[in-house]
């Protein structure tokens, strides 16, 4: 049997760039690889939340809203016309699944080729799309599943990787990263997963609940759900998923040393609030007790994100 290494690009203690391998993996472990099983003895070396993607790190704040692409403020209020987005539906049921701690995962190196096949059909399916020829609940779903399978796509193609930060499209210094880069042209226009979010979403809906239905493809993230958007379930799905996050530790947590929100409150400051006291006004809008008891009075917080790879591959469904 051919053995091969593994190159895995990380942070050492000093936060520098480093090349990690390990030896001995065959192309059968390839496909069923879990990044903790690489990792190893590792993970005991280094402090955690130092390798790239893991604990720590801080999340760069997201530019202010401003005004919308002019591209794609077209709706029409009358159009009936309802978005089968059963394709992204189908592969979430296969193959999400859930950590001990509701943490949601997905098998990023398990997919077959016949399903990531389906997926670039329905992306295509998705790019070809006259949006400006939808209602708007419609096309808030349209978004936010296009952002989501985009990403999907990306870190199975890219995989093995660590964190989607580690990401890189194009070469020297002026690759992009998944953000940045323009992973699909829809209608003809270059689109890039920052566009939808600081170009499309935010500035035409302006509603924080958004943040908690895009995956960031990270541990620290909102959980990627279970079905995909559609213009009768937005409301509810967003809603679940505010609940989800700001009732979990990830999301909001009070510690002896005071409040720890998530990195995401403090990326998008200018959705969720500007001070500390705004963002635990919004946190209260879904926390139960006690941790919407335990919040309350707040006027400073610690802000954490775990960037590692929301990655369920070689984990039991």
């Amino acid at each position: 049997m051919r053995l091969f290494a593994i190159a895995l690009i990380g942070y050492d203690i000093y936060g520098r760039r480093a090349i990690h391998q390990r030896q001995g993996y065959s192309v059968a472990d390839l496909c069923r690889i879990n990044r903790r099983d690489v990792l190893g003895g590792l993970a005991a070396t280094l402090a955690a939340g130092t390798v790239g993607g893991c604990a720590g790190g801080g999340v760069p704040r997201a530019p202010a809203v401003t005004e919308a692409w002019d591209r794609w403020v077209a709706h029409e209020p009358t159009s009936t016309r309802v978005l089968d987005h059963r394709p992204l539906d189908a592969i979430l049921a296969r193959h999400l699944r859930y950590r001990s701690d509701g943490i949601a995962l997905f098998p990023y190196g398990e997919v077959p080729l016949t399903e990531q096949e389906a997926l670039d059909d329905y992306i295509r399916w998705l790019t070809d799309t006259q949006v400006g020829r939808l209602n708007r609940r419609e096309q808030y779903a349209y978004w936010i599943n296009l952002h989501n399978v985009l990403l999907l796509r990306l870190v199975m193609r890219r995989y093995l990787v660590m964190s989607v930060r580690d990401i890189a499209i194009g070469t020297g210094p002026f690759a992009d990263n998944a953000w940045q880069a323009k992973l699909v042209a829809v209608r003809g226009v270059p689109v890039s997963l920052s566009d939808i979010v600081d170009r499309i979403l935010r500035p035409i809906w302006r509603d924080p609940r958004v943040h908690y239905g895009l995956s960031l493809a990270a541990v620290g993230g909102p959980n990627l759900l279970a079905h995909a958007f559609t213009g009768a379930n937005i409301d509810r799905l967003l809603d679940d998923a505010a609940v989800e996050f700001v009732n979990h530790p990830r999301g909001v947590k009070v510690e002896a040393r005071g409040l720890v929100l998530s990195g995401l409150y403090d990326r998008y400051r200018g959705d969720f609030g500007t001070s500390v006291d705004t963002m635990v006004k919004h946190v209260r809008l879904y926390a139960a007790p006690p941790i919407s008891n335990q919040v309350a009075g707040f006027a400073r917080a610690r802000f954490e994100f775990d960037w590692s790879l929301n990655d369920g591959t070689g984990l039991a469904g």
